[in-house]
């Protein structure tokens, strides 16, 4: 499970393991959001279906990642899912982590409404319901929801905080719902493990509409508190001959932070290229591209660097 979630990988033949590029991902700055993602992207690919994370905030179910494709498209939401926690699979995952007066404030704030000929609508027997969960225990929204969908969830908590790991597939592929939902279960584990590497939080849902995003949070303009957390995280200047080289021929390079002279622009190369299957054949990875003010000194303790001395300016950690 880890190599196939990218937590380790093997050199010599595969008798030794060593970390792999998940752990790079988690400690670069916003690496977090981007393991997730890449977590859920893989758990799309395994269960064959679109996954969701979720929480409970404030008394509201939050949608706070999805990873869906052209093959596994997202579940319609014609009816705003913080109103329809009584007929979601992720609703029903959430309210069973919660507390008898909990779930009596949700419905006392959101009264259940029938959305298709199957929801239940009365308050009652869906906590009767909910009671015979098990923590281990998957929840369904058998076209209770939409009719044109069914869904599973399966608990995600980190110490308080109720989440959950759900999917979505068309009605018409209802019949892989119960196998795509022991697969979704066990990718559960490496969801569980990001989180608790990543500090034991579940992620924060995104601005509501109409509110200003954080800039903090936004991947092309660098703010100047993450331009800090750049700064801390890549020390070492590297002349560009030396580092280009290291970058192109080292079978495992680490994040390398570039820029370009006369440029505001930063470019953080998160992870290695994935391997070869021919030798010394080139290889490429993509960089996060991050704005910042030319005039910010890029190297804590140097007052100036020389940018025209090289065409590219290259730090490692």
């Amino acid at each position: 499970m880890l190599v196939s979630e990218e937590f380790a990988k093997t050199i010599a033949d595969g008798s030794i393991y060593v970390p792999g590029p998940a752990l790079d991902r988690l400690s670069s700055p916003g690496g977090t959001g981007l393991q997730l993602q890449h977590t859920l992207a893989l758990a799309r690919d395994s269960v064959g279906a679109a996954v969701y994370l979720s929480r409970y905030i404030d008394g509201e179910v939050h949608i706070t990642q999805m990873a869906d494709g052209p093959v596994t498209p997202a579940v319609n939401e014609w009816v705003d899912f913080r109103s329809a926690a009584h007929a979601s699979a992720v609703g029903k995952c959430l309210l069973t982590q919660l507390d008898h007066d909990s779930r009596t404030d949700h419905f006392t704030r959101h009264k259940a409404a029938r959305l298709t000929r199957r929801t239940i609508t009365n308050p009652r027997a869906l906590f009767e319901r909910l009671d015979r969960i098990t923590p281990d225990d998957p929840v369904y929204d058998l076209r209770e929801y939409s009719a044109h969908t069914v869904c599973s969830a399966v608990p995600i908590t980190i110490g308080t905080e109720a989440g959950s790991l759900a999917l979505s597939l068309p009605y018409s592929s209802a019949g892989r719902l119960p196998a795509a939902t022991r697969a979704l279960a066990r990718k559960a584990v490496p969801v569980l493990l990001t989180l608790m590497l990543a500090g034991a939080k579940l992620p924060d849902a995104g601005p509501a509409p109409g509110e200003p995003a954080d800039p903090d949070a936004n991947s092309s303009v660098i703010s100047s508190t993450k331009f800090e957390q750049l700064r801390r995280l890549f020390r070492t200047p590297l002349a560009a001959d030396s580092a280009i080289h290291a970058i192109a021929y080292s079978p495992a390079p680490g994040p390398h932070l570039v820029t370009e002279p006369g440029s505001d622009a930063l470019y953080l190369f998160a992870t290695a290229p994935a391997p070869t299957l021919i030798r010394d054949s080139p290889q490429l990875t993509l960089p996060h591209t991050y704005t910042t003010d030319s005039s910010a000194p890029l190297h804590p303790g140097q007052a100036e660097l020389d940018l025209n001395a090289n065409a590219l300016l290259v730090f490692s950690t």
